[in-house]
């Protein structure tokens, strides 16, 4: 190896290293599931309801999707499409029911005003401005009650929260 080759490898390295190191400093900078924080880049939550839940409601049923078809070739997930609005009043509908391992899309409708679709336990998040429908993709890998909820563009009248029901 000449010289050089060797100053670039070791470049990359370094670049790796801090990658990584920088990479673990936010990770702990997030906040863990179910925990709630004072700072001005994360408030606390409007409630205590927690972001996720392991336990299934006994009369959980399946929501019926809009749209449904197999998640792929000779598998037994289903990819299952759902309409949802958001306005002042809330989430329409507030809660779905899925089965676990499906793959999900939300087809989210803003109807007066901008709003935000934040996931907590997942990760998820987008805005969807005034009149716009954003697709909130995800798959289910675990059962429970996620709760999702109208993080930094909410109405005045405060958070709304929804949930998604995960049953074997």
């Amino acid at each position: 190896m000449t010289k050089k080759q060797t100053i670039i490898v070791v470049a990359l390295a370094i670049v790796v290293l801090v990658g990584i190191a920088i990479g673990l400093f936010l990770k702990k900078e997030r906040v863990a599931p179910g925990e709630e924080t004072g700072t001005q880049n994360n408030p606390p939550a409007a409630t205590t309801t927690p972001v996720f839940s392991p336990e299934v409601p006994k009369d959980a049923t399946l929501t019926p999707p809009v749209h449904e078809a197999p998640a792929a070739p000779n598998v037994p997930q289903t990819l299952g499409i759902f309409d949802m609005t958001v306005a002042a009043k809330g989430f329409d509908p507030a809660s779905i029911t899925v089965k676990n391992k499906n793959l999900v899309t939300i087809n989210l409708t803003a109807a007066d005003g901008d709003y935000d679709f934040s996931m907590p336990y997942t990760g998820l998040y987008t805005l969807v401005k005034k009149g716009e429908t954003k697709q909130i993709s995800f798959q289910t890998t675990g059962t429970g009650t996620f709760v999702f909820e109208c993080r930094d563009h909410c109405p005045s009248s405060g958070k709304i929260q929804g949930t998604v029901v995960v049953i074997p």
